[in-house]
């Protein structure tokens, strides 16, 4: 008796079946032979994903240089992969500086488009720390990333504005500090083949 008690005892239960008395049901060593098919039903992921695309000014025909030309424009697009919402809808919100002596066209007839315009640069990337930290996303998506996105403001970021930090501003854990250069010294193949950037608690994809 006293040796099938400690064999008892070395048993691996499972905290759901607890009924307040004692453990009943005996959690599997393997799950070979579930049933993916009884889970609960449900739609999507569960994630979100947020598109990055940066316009920025640019001088006689020469491509944008983070450390001359300014960003004028952040278009934003999200995709929520999830129960609560119809799947395939998509919706997306524009951060543009507005310049007075610029006509600006008929924006009304764009369908899923917001507008939110500032007077600054400085307001421009303050408005998109604050859109990513509402919105949380679990993705971040951008053409040519390292260049043209996510890498194209955290450049302008530390030439403008000396913020070192822009991509950990808008991760989930603040307060860790990685440099876009230093990820290219230490991280040689992941700068050749992944994203290069890293975004702590996002997954950052690159789209070319």
């Amino acid at each position: 008796i006293h040796r099938s008690s400690r064999a008892h005892a070395r048993q691996s239960f499972s905290q759901i079946s607890w009924g307040g008395s004692y453990l009943t049901e005996v959690t599997p060593e393997s799950q070979m032979g579930l049933n993916p098919s009884k889970r609960a039903p449900t739609k999507g992921e569960g994630l979100t994903v947020l598109c990055v695309e940066v316009h920025a000014e640019s001088r006689q025909g020469l491509l944008p240089d983070p450390a001359r030309d300014a960003v004028c424009a952040a278009v934003l697009t999200v995709h929520h992969d999830c129960d609560m919402i119809v799947s395939g809808q998509y919706y997306t919100r524009i951060i543009m500086i507005k310049q007075r002596e610029r006509v600006w066209p008929n924006f009304e007839g764009m369908q899923d488009v917001e507008f939110d315009f500032v007077t600054s640069e400085r307001e421009l990337f303050a408005r998109f720390r604050e859109f990513v930290f509402t919105l949380d996303p679990d993705v971040l998506v951008g053409f040519e990333i390292q260049k043209s996105s996510l890498g194209y403001l955290a450049d302008r970021a530390r030439s403008a504005f000396q913020n070192a930090s822009f991509l950990s501003d808008i991760s989930r854990v603040p307060l860790e500090r990685v440099e876009l250069v230093e990820l290219g010294e230490n991280d040689q193949y992941g700068w050749d083949h992944d994203s290069g950037i890293r975004v702590a608690g996002r997954i950052v994809l690159n789209m070319w």
